[in-house]
C-alpha cells in the first residue's frame, strides 16, 4: 500500500484529523494484507482535488487564524475590481439547494432539496445533508469506520434510520448527494425491493442568466 493510505507517514499522517473521513479504518491499516487488498480494489494512492483543498484550507486557518476563502481567490477578485471587469460568481461546493429528477420509484423525490445543518453533530463529518422541501425525507452521507460496507449516500425519513428509500454507495467521495447513474430506489409500496434507476439523481439548480447589457 502507498504512504498516503497509512496514517503512519506522509500526507495522511500530517493531515489525518482533516482527512479522517477519507482514510481506511485503523484496524485495516494495521494489517498489510488488508491494505494491499484495498489498493487492489482501486483505493487511490494520491490525494483528490477535494482532499488537497481541505488540507490547504486547514493550513490557511492554522497559520492565519482566519477562516473563509483562500487568499489567492480574494486577490484575483481585487484585481478584477480594479480592472473594472465583472466578477464570475464562484460555484458553491455545497449549494443551499439541489433538485432531484427522473426518479420513478419515488416520484415525490422529484423536487427541490434544501441543505440543513441540523444533523452535523450526529453524523460527525462535513458533508452536506439535504431535506426534501415540504416533506420529511433526508439525503445524507453515512460514515462509519467500524463498518466500512455501510458507508454511502442514503435517503430516509430520519437520518440514521434503518428504513431506506434510496442508496448510493458508488460515490463516497462526493460532498453532496450524487447525480444520475448509481441510485438504487425503493419501489413505492414495496419496502423490500429497490431497483437501479440510471437516470435518477441530484443536480445543481441552474442560475438565471443576467440580461445582456444594451450596446452604447
Amino acid at each position: 500500500a502507498s504512504s498516503y493510505v497509512s496514517t503512519a507517514v506522509g500526507a495522511a499522517k500530517a493531515f489525518k484529523s482533516v482527512l479522517r473521513m477519507y482514510l481506511p479504518a485503523k484496524w485495516l491499516q494495521w494489517n498489510t494484507q488488508y491494505m494491499e487488498l484495498l489498493a487492489a480494489l482501486g483505493m487511490s494512492s494520491t490525494l483528490t482535488p477535494a482532499m488537497i483543498l481541505l488540507c490547504a484550507k486547514h493550513l490557511h486557518e492554522s497559520f492565519t487564524g482566519q477562516s473563509g476563502p483562500l487568499p489567492d481567490k480574494d486577490e484575483k477578485k481585487g484585481e478584477k475590481r480594479k480592472a473594472g471587469e465583472e466578477e464570475e460568481e464562484e460555484e458553491d461546493p455545497m449549494p443551499p439547494e439541489l433538485v432531484m429528477s427522473r426518479c420513478s420509484g419515488q416520484s415525490d423525490f422529484n423536487d427541490v432539496w434544501q441543505r440543513t445543518d441540523a444533523h452535523t453533530d450526529y453524523l460527525k463529518h462535513d458533508r452536506a445533508t439535504y431535506k426534501l422541501k415540504g416533506k420529511n425525507f433526508f439525503a445524507y452521507f453515512w460514515h462509519d469506520d467500524e463498518d466500512p460496507d455501510s458507508m454511502g449516500w442514503y435517503i430516509a425519513r430520519e437520518v440514521g434510520s434503518e428504513e431506506l428509500f434510496a442508496v448510493n454507495k458508488r460515490h463516497n467521495d462526493a460532498l453532496i448527494p450524487p447525480g444520475p447513474g448509481d441510485w438504487e430506489i425503493q419501489v413505492q409500496d414495496k419496502a423490500d425491493k429497490r431497483i437501479n434507476e440510471p437516470d435518477c439523481g441530484f443536480a445543481r439548480i441552474p442560475k438565471e442568466t443576467p440580461p445582456a447589457k444594451a450596446a452604447k
